[in-house]
């Protein structure tokens, strides 16, 4: 839907903004309907860079976009990280407007590699600004320790190769398509990345409603298009994980719903997350957002719309300790749980040999929701797993405490 790269998405039916609001839209240049081509690195990686071109304005780099996966090893369940830098287009490449690095949490999902994380970076103020006709790197590499390689994502062939490049030590730059041409390889090669920029003096914008609410145990999304051009559809992304601040979030795809193509009709959509609890937070929140396609492979991004899980469920529910991982053994985390009715409780927290390390609860809880703390200085770093048991129930979680 091409006008949708001039629109931007609400929480809530909200009216049009004045014409000087902040306008925002994604930078991509990724062949989003090329075939997948699976870069082996070992970590760490290369610096790998995609050239953006904003338009001619005051531009933010808001948010940046980034998907890989880890292969699996021995130690799924310690971290590795990423760096990220925005450079400014003039060469040698080490003008670096913006740098964020980041721990990446381990496989738990279990399907890495043969799926991919979305990785959302959020800048900070002050954001990086990148002056009124000039370019930008969004470059990145997998540093490690934890997996032994790093699965890159691109797409062949090409739309735009002369974007894609490796960033060398000396600040030159290598087209990745040349990087890789070695032995059968013999395709041109886009990277799969994107940023979100915003432009400060803004420009006319139509909002739209995107609205999560929790119904029957699920979470149902549903949201509303005033028209649309060329939309292929939406897919439908779920924020699994959240660094402690929100720095950095881990993206899931769950679903896609089909478009309406071009009409000037109003249209109503609705997708449902049969389990949402399973990535809520401490305050029982989940995340959401669309990522809408057009015919041609551009996309737009919506706002994020947040699911308020109640405190009291008809099952009984663990949920992740927050913040995780815990940034070192000095910080204190917190464990949920909620129970639907009265009942015995025991919740034990124990290494990754089995051995029991403390016990949170044991005892009779009245029905909703209850809290736990684990203060400073109780755990080690290393990672651990917290079970729940009551009655046959038993649930578990894994928590992680960084060095």
């Amino acid at each position: 839907m091409k006008s949708l790269a001039a629109l931007l998405f609400a929480i809530s039916v909200l009216s049009a903004l004045p014409a000087s609001a902040q306008y925002c839209e994604p930078l991509s240049y990724f062949n989003a309907s090329g075939s997948e081509h699976v870069v082996i690195q070992n970590m760490p990686t290369v610096w790998w860079g995609v050239l953006m071109t904003p338009q001619p304005y005051d531009a933010e780099v808001d948010s940046a976009y980034i998907s890989f996966g880890i292969t699996k090893n021995n130690t799924p369940l310690q971290y590795d990280s990423l760096q990220v830098r925005i450079l400014l287009d003039t060469l040698p490449l080490f003008q670096v407007v913006d740098t964020y690095k980041a721990a990446i949490p381990p496989n738990f999902g279990g399907t890495i590699p043969d799926d991919y994380w979305v990785v959302e970076l959020n800048f900070n103020l002050p954001v990086a600004l990148i002056p009124p006709g000039r370019s930008f790197w969004l470059t990145w590499r997998l540093l490690g320790p934890a997996a032994d390689e790093a699965r890159i994502r691109t797409l062949i062939p090409a739309a735009n190769q002369d974007r894609s490049h490796v960033i060398n030590a000396n600040g030159t730059t290598t087209r990745v398509s040349n990087y890789l041409r070695t032995g059968s390889f013999r395709d041109s090669v886009d990277l799969w990345a994107e940023t979100r920029v915003c432009y400060v003096n803004g420009f006319p914008v139509e909002l739209l409603s995107f609205a999560a609410n929790y119904r029957n145990e699920a979470g149902v999304l549903e949201w509303t298009t005033a028209s649309e051009t060329a939309n292929f559809g939406f897919e439908i992304e779920r924020a699994d994980y959240r660094s402690d601040g929100g720095r950095l979030t881990l993206w899931r795809k769950l679903g896609f719903v089909n478009g309406h193509g071009s009409t000037t009709l109003q249209n109503r959509y609705t997708f449902v997350d049969e389990h949402p609890e399973s990535v809520m937070d401490e305050q029982g929140v989940v995340r959401y957002r669309l990522r809408q396609i057009d015919y041609d492979g551009r996309t737009s991004q919506s706002a994020v719309a947040e699911l308020q899980i109640p405190v009291s469920v008809s099952s009984v529910q663990l949920f992740q300790n927050y913040p995780n991982p815990v940034e070192g053994a000095a910080a204190s985390t917190r464990v949920s749980f909620s129970v639907p009715d009265k009942r015995e409780v025991r919740i034990e927290l124990f290494d990754l040999l089995g051995r029991p390390v403390m016990t949170l609860a044991d005892g009779l809880y009245d029905a909703g929701r209850h809290t736990l703390d684990i203060g400073p200085g109780r755990l080690a770093a290393g990672s651990y797993i917290y079970t729940l048991t009551s009655g046959s129930l038993r649930l578990t979680r894994r928590l992680s405490v960084l060095d």
